[in-house]
């Protein structure tokens, strides 16, 4: 099952299962590695991170901790479906996920 994941705006969550090498940077769900004057900044990615799973791997279990916990967000309604979260429209803005103007209103009007 493919699965499609977004960074959210304001975290920043680790690849289950990749490596961690020494002096190398680290790999970020979602995000790609830019050094600028010599400073190294995760800026997230329009594509997101897609991997291929089944749902009986362990790091099927992990990513979908990490959605339902908030810290990354389901890239489309299959992926939030099988993680069993509900879908949030999310948009490209500034260089950042960030909720829809749909899903800010229909969050208020849940509050209501």
């Amino acid at each position: 099952m493919k699965l499609r994941l977004l960074a959210r705006e304001n975290a920043v969550a680790f690849v289950p299962g990749a490596p961690r090498a020494v002096n190398q940077p680290p790999h970020y769900i979602g995000r790609r590695h830019v050094v600028e004057n010599g400073v190294g900044k995760f800026p997230a990615t329009e594509e997101g991170t897609v991997v291929d799973l089944d749902q009986t791997s362990p790091e099927f279990w992990r990513y979908q901790k990490l959605v339902s916990r908030g810290d990354v967000w389901a890239g489309n309604a299959e992926t939030a479906a099988a993680l069993g979260v509900a879908f949030v429209s999310v948009l490209f803005r500034d260089g950042a996920w960030v909720r829809s103007a749909a899903a800010i209103a229909t969050a208020r009007k849940e509050q209501r």
